[in-house]
């Protein structure tokens, strides 16, 4: 029963997504975490988990979802990417799930990669709107892995601070990292 339950939230999320239904996409998830005995998330307060997914706000999914479908970041353009449909699809549901492996058993390595640089630059995009409308913070700072499969570019990247209206785009344009850019960025005041 737990398995057709979730092959129904996948399904029906699916549907929602390839119809431009951002909103429904992000509620079908949040209604297959709240019946779940064990939901994703450790909230705690009264209800815990499960109340945090029955009273679920998708404004932040929708924003994000948004993103996925209607940006294509200056990676994905310079490395010449021919299944962007499919790339999208994957990253919207890897946001919704948590991970494309989970949503997307069947895809290829390939797409996987890309739809982690879309929903990479979805999450850059929203957070720095978030930034901005706060008006507090000047900089941004890259940080990067820190291990030794970041490539140069990003590692160059990353030792400075950038004002927040010329901070380049993440993931970086740049990077050489086969499996895609894993860098992401803070605030500095």
């Amino acid at each position: 029963m737990k398995k057709q339950r979730r092959d129904s939230a996948i399904k029906n999320c699916e549907i929602a997504l390839r119809a431009g239904q951002y909103r429904e996409a992000s509620f079908t998830m949040a209604q297959y975490e709240a019946g779940r005995v064990f939901p994703r998330g450790l909230w705690s307060g009264p209800g815990g988990a499960v109340a945090h997914w029955k009273n679920y706000d998708t404004k932040r999914d929708e924003i994000i979802l948004n993103y996925v479908f209607t940006r294509t970041p200056k990676l994905a353009i310079k490395r010449g990417w021919d299944k962007l449909p499919d790339v999208r699809f994957v990253a919207g549901m890897a946001h919704l799930f948590g991970n494309p492996k989970e949503a997307q058993k069947d895809c290829e390595e390939s797409i996987r990669d890309g739809a982690n640089s879309f929903l990479t630059h979805a999450m850059f995009l929203n957070e720095m709107d978030e930034f901005r409308s706060i008006g507090v913070f000047k900089y941004v700072k890259v940080s990067t892995c820190n291990d030794k499969n970041v490539c140069d570019p990003c590692n160059k990247l990353a030792k400075s601070k950038h004002l927040i209206d010329k901070m380049p785009e993440l993931p970086y344009e740049n990077c050489k990292e086969e499996h895609g850019c894993r860098c992401w960025i803070g605030v500095e005041i």
